[in-house]
């Protein structure tokens, strides 16, 4: 019997030396070589935090958020870039008014038809505080054709894909929110009764806010429990009554007998 147990336990052991120095088929190298294009060898997964895809912003659209966090700090609230047909578009309009590039605008009534004509085509306007620098054509021609950026300094840096590796940059802030039970801290706060409140019109149209839970009524619905302490004891109200309408009875327990 042990002799029989021995040799079994070879043939296992043999079987599976030989099986793993056996070679694929023709066949079967065919379909690993077709699978392996589908996967990606030696690329580093780009790990990002939960909270991150919405950065706590309302909109995730990132022209409308940037125009919204332009108003009141820069001067240009929608970003421009020229077209290709600026030029040509500008020229026809200097030609039909009888301009060339380097001649004068006659009068405002010229100045205001050329800027409106050209505003509502690319859908952006001169501002008022550059209308005095528009005196001929080419200044027309210069500021359609120079791009406008309603981001700073910082966001470009923080966008840049060209950064080293060890430089975190992080474009906007990290907000405590208690919905985000997902991220690191479960939605509990370090803070009970504090934080929550955004200021100002232009970021409340951006970062998320809640109200803090400050007295014990904002905690009810986690650590009480409505349910009345004396339920179904005699002075209970509900078995008060159904005693009152049984005179020949006692109480005992949960139930009546007859006395």
């Amino acid at each position: 019997m042990l002799q029989q147990f021995v040799r079994l336990q070879r043939f296992r052991l043999h079987s599976r030396c030989s099986s793993s120095k056996s070679e694929l088929t023709a066949e079967q190298k065919a379909k690993l070589r077709s699978a392996l294009p589908a996967f990606s060898v030696g690329q580093d997964v780009k790990k990002e935090d939960a909270w991150t895809s919405s950065m706590d912003i309302i909109d995730d659209d990132k022209a409308a958020f940037d125009e919204i966090r332009a108003r009141g700090i820069l001067k240009v609230k929608k970003a421009y870039l020229p077209a290709k047909d600026c030029g040509e578009v500008i020229n026809d309009l200097a030609k039909k008014h009888s301009l060339t590039l380097e001649s004068a605008i006659p009068n405002l009534k010229v100045k205001y038809e050329i800027l409106a004509e050209v505003g509502q085509k690319y859908s952006y306007f001169v501002p008022n505080s550059h209308l005095h620098r528009i005196n001929t054509t080419a200044d027309i021609l210069n500021f359609y054709n120079t791009p406008k950026d309603n981001i700073t300094t910082y966001v470009k840096i923080a966008r840049d894909e060209t950064k080293p590796e060890n430089l975190e940059v992080r474009e906007n802030p990290v907000r405590f929110h208690p919905n985000d039970k997902h991220a690191h801290h479960k939605g509990v706060t370090a803070f009970p009764g504090e934080g929550g409140q955004v200021i100002s019109l232009r970021n409340k149209r951006i970062y998320r806010q809640f109200r803090p839970k400050k007295e014990w009524f904002d905690f009810e619905e986690q650590n009480f429990d409505h349910e009345a302490v004396d339920k179904d004891c005699p002075w209970d109200p509900e078995v008060a009554a159904k005693m009152d309408t049984y005179v020949d009875r006692k109480l005992k327990g949960r139930q009546f007998y007859k006395a």
